[in-house]
Parts: structure tokens; sequence; C-alpha cells
């Protein structure tokens, strides 16, 4: 064979081999060509005048990620009640953080907050108005009498001279005695029912009848 049959025969090879690599090399999409494209990263767009044999110093918009350096939060919780409590049953109250954190938990029930029976009604809560027991009158009421000939006597609000005067005895007269207790003065004092009024009653003013 001929020394320039051999070169022609060379040359033709390289070019064909060059015209296949360049097919596949054009026809790999940026997904296929696998470690040659990272889709995370931005497009880059190359100058109208860019040549394999240029070389430019290209700036993107991407930033290197921050890293948060801060403190952890510390939650503070206001409060507010979403279901109130009864004297009998508990309540439920929310806290919530400004950050957007929140719970419930229970709040405790108020409990009876009672007022002492009187001659003609029971026991009663002042907050929610139950009652409790009977009323203090009955065949076992004690009855006191007023020992003053001539002066009346002084039902008062509180077991203390210096307390509002809620009614007055009549001499010689009888009324009803509920119950006794040690007044702010150091007297012992009645608590009584007369004409439709309770107070107390010093007890060095009344006998007891019965």
């Amino acid at each position: 064979m001929k020394k320039e049959t051999i070169i022609a025969l060379i040359v033709a090879a390289i070019v064909v081999v060059g015209v296949i690599v360049g097919v596949v090399a054009t026809s790999l999409s940026k997904e296929d060509a696998d470690g040659l494209y990272d889709p995370d990263l931005p497009d880059i767009d190359l100058p109208d005048d860019y040549t394999p044999d240029t070389y430019y110093h290209i700036e993107t918009d991407v930033e290197a990620p921050e890293t948060n350096r801060g403190s952890l939060h510390t939650h503070s919780y206001l409060s507010e009640i979403i279901v109130s409590p009864s004297c009998e049953t508990r309540g439920i109250r929310r806290l919530y953080c400004s950050c957007g954190d929140s719970y419930t938990e229970e709040v405790a029930a108020r409990g009876h907050s009672w007022v002492d029976a009187t001659y003609s009604s029971p026991k009663k809560c002042s907050i929610c108005g139950k009652t409790d027991g009977e009323p203090l009158g009955g065949d076992n009421v004690i009855i006191g009498k007023t020992n003053t000939n001539t002066d009346y006597v002084n039902v008062r609000l509180r077991p203390t001279t210096d307390s509002e005067i809620v009614t007055s005895i009549p001499p010689q007269t009888t009324f009803r005695i509920l119950a006794q207790t040690y007044g702010y003065d150091g007297y012992i004092w009645y608590r009584a029912y007369y004409d439709g009024f309770e107070g107390y009653v010093r007890s060095d003013l009344v006998n007891i009848v019965s």
C-alpha cells in the first residue's frame, strides 16, 4: 500500500471520530451529563464575545448560607382564661408565647364562700348562691329577753359597740338567740333575730328565758 493511501485513511479515521464525539457531546442534555450539571446552581449567562480561548471572571448572585449563631429562644408566656372556673368545677387557662407556642392547663375550682345560716334562711354561698342545710329557726331555738326596764337594747351589725345599729329591742322583750361569739371588745355577744332583723346584742343586757 502506498504511503499516501495510508495517510489518507488515518486522516479520514480522525475526522470520523471527531464527528462522532461532536454528535454525542451536542446531544447530551444538562440533566444527562451526570456529574457535569448541578440543578441547584444558577445558570450563567456568557458574554456574546465568549470563546473557549477567552477567560472571564463571572460574578453571580449566589451567597454563602448564613449560620444561625444567635442564642436559643426562651419562652415567655402570657395567659388567658378560656373557661372560667366555678365554685365546684375547674376552668381552663391558655398560655401562649410570642413565638407561637401555646398550651392549656386546668384552673382550680374557686370553692364556695359561705354566709352563715340565719333564722329565716340556710347557709348560702355569696358567689354562686347555692344553699346548704336549714335555717336556724325551729323548736330548739334559744329565747332571750332584754333585762332592762326602761332602755332599748341595740342590735348591731357586728359584735362591737362601735358597729352600726341595725335595730333596737324594747325593754323586757323576748327575741331569738341564734349563736354567741366573743366580740372585739372582749364581751360575749349574742347573735339575735328580732322583728325581721339579725345582728348582735351584748350578753350582759340579756337574760336567757329558754
